[in-house]
């Protein structure tokens, strides 16, 4: 785990150099700071049957200085939701059906036209118009694949969450950001696949840090003026528990080596011999079949299917 870690930079074998986000961030600042949002980032909110909440937050969204772009995913809502945006504010992508957040947010990063993504939740808003301009800033290093922005539960108490404890100076990385507040770069977001849509929602995220720490980026955690995020009313609590306990289920499948988790693993309705040396397992020949050697390894099983061999 690496929440409030401290990372000090290197490059010795780091990824690519050079990220032109960086380049670019600082040119703008320097130069023409008007454009610094709006070439720059796009505001993804996926949503479903939060109207009232929705305009809230897209409208804290149009206060930003620089502008920005935003785009607008509806998850399938039923009460007028994509009449409301369409009327008043920007971009619009409906889906008929319901997808999930996850699946939501990859389209939305797959139709932006911009290097970094912006999240936050159809019951959050933005409190100073300075936030996403700050949050870019932070962007100064190329191991910087994210940026954990801080937020206020505002149901739950003042706290302010995922803020770096040591601003300035060193740069403080986390094992994960929450969907509500996140800034990524967009080509490594969609060059590592995004979200697994999988897991539909609650959790996707630290799967994704994780992911992006295999390729040797962090997330940052941030310094700017923090979100406010509500909890809307509407949210149904006792599936977002069902959906934690799934995924951390799943979570483990994806991304702990299996002869930790489980030693006798059923898949493909059989179950392996607990490991040794000298056994050949059948999950181990499903993993050598996909071309996948040693302990760590991709999912062999869609989570649906390990679902119902569980």
């Amino acid at each position: 785990m690496l929440c409030r870690a401290e990372f000090r930079p290197s490059f010795e074998n780091g990824p690519e150099r050079g990220h032109s986000g960086i380049a670019a961030v600082k040119n703008l600042v320097a130069n023409e700071p008007e454009k610094l949002t709006s070439e720059l980032a796009t505001v993804v909110i996926a949503t479903r049957n939060r109207k009232d909440d929705l305009r809230r937050a897209i409208a804290s969204c149009m206060l930003q200085v620089p502008r920005v772009t935003v785009l607008v995913l509806d998850d399938g809502s039923t009460d007028g939701t994509a009449e409301m945006v369409a009327k008043s504010f920007p971009q619009l992508s409906r889906s008929e059906n319901s997808l999930g957040t996850s699946a939501q947010r990859n389209r939305g990063a797959a139709m932006a036209a911009t290097p970094f993504i912006v999240s936050i939740d159809d019951d959050a808003e933005f409190v100073s118009p300075d936030t996403i301009a700050q949050t870019l800033s932070e962007f100064d290093h190329p191991r910087v694949g994210a940026v954990a922005i801080p937020f206020v539960n505002v149901n739950e108490g003042p706290n302010v969450l995922s803020r770096t404890p040591a601003p300035g100076g060193s740069i403080h990385v986390s094992d994960t950001y929450v969907g509500t507040a996140y800034v990524v770069r967009r080509e490594l977001f969609l060059r590592l696949g995004g979200y697994r849509v999988s897991l539909f929602q609650q959790g996707e995220e630290s799967d994704f840090c994780l992911r992006l720490l295999e390729r040797g980026y962090v997330t940052r955690l941030g310094n700017s003026d923090p979100i406010r995020h509500y909890h809307s009313p509407r949210r149904d609590h006792r599936r977002v528990h069902m959906l934690i306990a799934r995924n951390n289920v799943l979570f483990a499948w994806h991304n702990v080596p299996g002869r930790i988790t489980h030693p006798s693993i059923r898949c493909n309705d059989q179950v392996a011999a607990p490991w040794s040396p000298s056994t050949t397992s059948p999950v181990d020949t499903v993993w050598r079949s996909q071309g996948i050697c040693g302990d760590h390894r991709e999912p062999v099983c869609a989570g649906a299917d390990f679902a119902r061999h569980l």
